[in-house]
């Protein structure tokens, strides 16, 4: 296989994309060591899809022998209602407990959901779930977690969240201030501005990292973690490169930009060594129908 050499564009842009990955870890070390100091501040880090955001929040926990629990938001409230729920009845009484709340996007794009959140952080510090729930469709261990978590009108669920630290992720970015007052100058009075302002607003009571990248960033994000950490082991340096300029030279024709997909790409080229770009041809680039 003939070896091959990065431009100097590249390069830079591999080094552009090293210091958006530096600065994602840095925010979730300074979030942990808020959480380990037990105040109640929560984290919000947007990024686009498929950059690992969840990756390094759980690496960094685990390396530092930090305990969490991770609740899926792109699960009804419901589940995630039973499932904080849980936690809080096994958690120790008195003891800071992280959740990592991933994918959130759905709590932002409904008002009432995006109160519920802000409940959770703000306000009564507490999860409601007004909908009447069937005890007898609960597991054991659920079960023993409602008797404390009941609501005090005798249906749905109400979960402390006084000793949780929330740790959120979302591609959804929230707006800024500045953002509202452009848009109230054009428009006035609307919904749409007021939704603009509810979610900036929901933004300033997070502690909010923004990785927004264009293209040539985001694939130096991308490049600068094949090379640099162990997200696929099956091929070599030189395999790596060929991959990451092959994705360079296609970005605008790919259906996805994502480190799972540099993963797949990477077991195509491990296991079919002689026909990967055939197959990274017709899986991963979008038909051409102007041909």
């Amino acid at each position: 296989m003939a070896s091959i050499k990065l431009s100097k564009q590249q390069v830079y842009f591999i080094g552009e994309g090293k210091v958006q990955r530096e600065a994602l870890e840095g925010a979730v070390k300074d979030a942990i060591s808020v959480a380990n100091r037990g105040k109640r501040k929560h984290t919000l880090v947007y990024s686009p899809t498929g950059l690992g955001k969840s990756y390094v929040f759980k690496k960094i926990l685990d390396d530092n022998g930090i305990p969490y629990a991770v609740i899926s938001g792109k699960n009804s409230l419901f589940q995630i209602a039973l499932n904080l729920m849980v936690y809080y009845h096994l958690k120790p009484k008195g003891e800071i407990m992280i959740i990592l709340m991933d994918d959130c996007d759905m709590f932002f794009t409904k008002q009432d959901l995006m109160n519920v959140l802000k409940n959770m952080i703000e306000g009564e510090y507490k999860l409601t779930y007004n909908v009447q729930v069937n005890e007898s469709q609960l597991t054991p261990i659920q079960k023993e977690a409602y008797k404390k978590c009941k609501s005090k009108y005798g249906k749905g669920i109400e979960v402390p969240c006084d000793e949780f630290v929330f740790m959120v992720t979302t591609n959804f970015m929230l707006p800024f201030d500045g953002q509202v007052d452009k848009l109230r100058k054009k428009e006035g009075t609307s919904s749409k501005v007021e939704k603009l302002e509810s979610l900036a607003a929901f933004r300033s009571r997070f502690r909010t990292k923004d990785y927004p990248m264009d293209r040539n960033t985001k694939w130096g994000y991308l490049a600068y973690i094949l090379l640099n950490t162990d997200i696929v082991d099956g091929i070599d340096d030189n395999q790596k490169t060929i991959l990451i300029d092959w994705i360079w030279n296609n970005w605008d024709k790919m259906k996805e930009t994502n480190l799972r997909t540099i993963e797949k790409m990477a077991e195509d080229m491990e296991f079919n060594p002689e026909t990967y770009r055939d197959r990274w041809e017709s899986d991963y680039l979008m038909f051409d129908f102007n041909i």
